[in-house]
Parts: C-alpha cells; structure tokens; sequence
C-alpha cells in the first residue's frame, strides 16, 4: 500500500511538470498512470488470496 502511495505521489508530481510545459504531448501522464495501474494490477494478482 505504501508503494502506491508513493508512486501516486509521484504520478502527481510528474502531471504538475507535464502539463505546466507548453509543448509537451497531452498522453504522457495518462501512458503514466496506465503504468502505474499496471504494476498495480500485476502486484495484486501475484499476491495470495489469504492475506486479507
């Protein structure tokens, strides 16, 4: 849970700069949370039902 806060945080951090550059592509932060989503979804799906 920790590692996604961080890379939430981060996520926010990287949008603020992208979206701040004038001519920088509008998709950067959108294929970065897809990613971000991904590691996620490949996280959850290695663990063990039990844990909960």
């Amino acid at each position: 849970m920790l590692i996604l806060i961080v890379v939430l945080y981060l996520l926010f951090l990287l949008s603020i700069d992208w979206i701040i550059q004038a001519g920088g592509a509008w998709y950067r932060p959108h294929l970065a949370a897809l990613a971000a989503l991904a590691v996620v979804a490949l996280t959850v799906r290695e663990s063990d039902s039990d844990e909960f």
